[in-house]
């Protein structure tokens, strides 16, 4: 990545931004003012105004900047500064805070501004980005991209006071092995849609009973038979159904928590509700009735212990379809050419990476390397398995540079360590009966033949299990 190399990404895009901003807001003004007799330019073109005072020309900076507009790139250059730093909300309002007053920034205000400064790096990425990828393309060299791809759980605040919970959030991550560079971070979750109002759209009819819940199919013998609909064929399939119903249930809880809270002094009096208060009240735990209906009578989404309850402003999508656009996404940001897709075993992957790279498998441009580690360990563990690894991996050297009779560079040394200690990798149960070791997901033909077991302990990855995918034409 040559082109982030050099100088700061987010302090670059902002000044470009700021520059074009001050150029249209001189021109815009430029067209107001009076123009040179005869010359057919404006006289701030000409480098002169007329002082309203004085009555004789006065003048003016060719350079568009205005001292409002070099404090408002200050202070953005300075916000984006404190957020690469890791400033908190309350860091960030001493910041913006009035130097006369000392009045704070309302939160409000901080949040459109880091949304804005978002706005202008994704667009200064996404444009650079694209001129990378049109450089990789025009270019003769065979372009080979290795990509590792890992997910991270983001558990996002809670929004309302009156329903403090969490949002655990999967997100896809996709990088750059060579340089870290990270080109997507994708989470599973989609704030476009209202759960309540998605509900009561494709779940309840007019008279508000359950609707898209079975569906009927005719049998050779003409007999017609009734079933209810499979998670693909609802219209919440690629939901993650338990948070959506979750969800859905807790606005409309919210709701008539917050409106009786408002007739508080009214209940406690015994004074009856306002009419429309009580109907929308009715309305309110008519639904909550009917989605307990749906969710526990027809899907089978019994309760349990744990919460599954998510954000009411947004839908948690199922990790399938996140992982398919994520990856479908990625493809498009690279060039052409071959690519090396390292990652754990997930059983989201095997339904996903043979469609998404299907062409790049039948033209054998594309590599899948599966990783495994003992993700259970402890810390003495590991440290115990890293000592041994380094007093094993020592000897070796020293017996590798009495057969060579010089001593050879860490990395072949290290080459020849693995080669000679890989083994087949493979479980055994309590009876020692050896068994697959890749989960069910990737025991089927056209998925890793072999797995493999490496002796090298590192960090706090031991036990490191990597899986090559033999994937076959037919």
């Amino acid at each position: 990545m040559d082109y982030l190399k050099g100088q700061s990404v987010g302090v670059v895009a902002l000044g470009i931004w700021m520059h074009r901003t001050s150029l249209s807001s001189m021109e815009r003004t430029a067209n107001s003012r009076p123009r040179v007799e005869g010359s057919g330019r404006s006289l701030l073109d000409s480098g002169s105004f007329i002082n309203p005072v004085k009555g004789s020309p006065v003048r003016v900076s060719p350079f568009p900047w205005t001292i409002r507009h070099k404090r408002r790139r200050a202070i953005m250059v300075r916000l984006l500064r404190e957020l690469v730093n890791g400033a908190s909300i309350n860091d960030l309002q001493r910041l913006l805070s009035d130097p006369d007053t000392g009045k704070k920034c309302g939160v409000s205000r901080i949040y459109s501004r880091i949304f804005f400064l978002e706005k202008i790096l994704l667009a200064f990425e996404r444009a650079k980005l694209q001129d990378w990828k049109a450089k990789e393309d025009a270019s003769d060299r065979c372009s080979h991209m290795r990509i590792a791809h890992d997910d991270v759980v983001i558990s996002v605040n809670w929004e309302s006071r009156f329903d403090r919970r969490l949002t655990p959030l999967h997100c896809s991550v996709s990088a750059d092995i060579r340089s870290g560079y990270v080109f997507r971070i994708d989470a599973n979750f989609d704030p476009r849609v209202d759960p309540a109002a998605f509900f009561e759209e494709h779940y309840l009819d007019v008279a508000g009973q359950p609707r898209n819940i079975r569906k009927q199919y005719t049998q050779k013998s003409g007999k017609v038979v009734s079933a209810p609909l499979l998670h693909f064929q609802r219209p919440s399939g690629r939901f993650d159904e338990a948070a959506f119903f979750a969800s859905a249930e807790s606005s409309w809880r919210v709701f008539e928590e917050k409106l009786k809270k408002a007739y508080e002094e009214d209940i406690s009096c015994g004074i009856d509700l306002p009419d429309d208060v009580q109907q929308g009240l009715w309305e309110s735990g008519a639904r909550r009735r009917v989605l307990n209906e749906i969710r526990n009578g027809y899907f089978g989404l019994v309760d349990t212990n744990r919460d599954h309850r998510g954000s009411f402003k947004g839908v948690v999508v199922k990790q399938t379809y996140t992982k398919a656009a994520h990856l479908a996404c990625l493809r498009k940001m690279l060039p052409d050419g071959k690519i090396t897709l390292v990652g754990e075993q997930e059983a989201a992957m095997v339904r996903v990476v043979p469609h998404i790279f299907r062409d790049l498998i039948r033209e054998d441009k594309f590599e899948w390397f599966v990783m495994s580690f003992d993700k259970e360990a402890s810390t003495p563990t590991n440290q115990s398995r890293i000592k041994k690894f380094e007093k094993a991996f020592e000897e070796f050297g020293e017996i590798q540079t009495r057969i060579v009779g010089e001593e050879l560079p860490r990395w072949e040394l290290l080459r020849r360590f693995c080669a000679a200690g890989l083994m087949p990798a493979v479980k055994t149960d309590s009876q020692d009966a050896v068994h697959p070791f890749p989960i069910a997901n990737f025991q089927s033909a056209q998925f890793p033949q072999f797995w493999a077991s490496s002796p090298v302990q590192h960090y706090g990855e031991t036990e490191k299990t990597v899986g090559f995918p033999v994937l076959r034409s037919k």
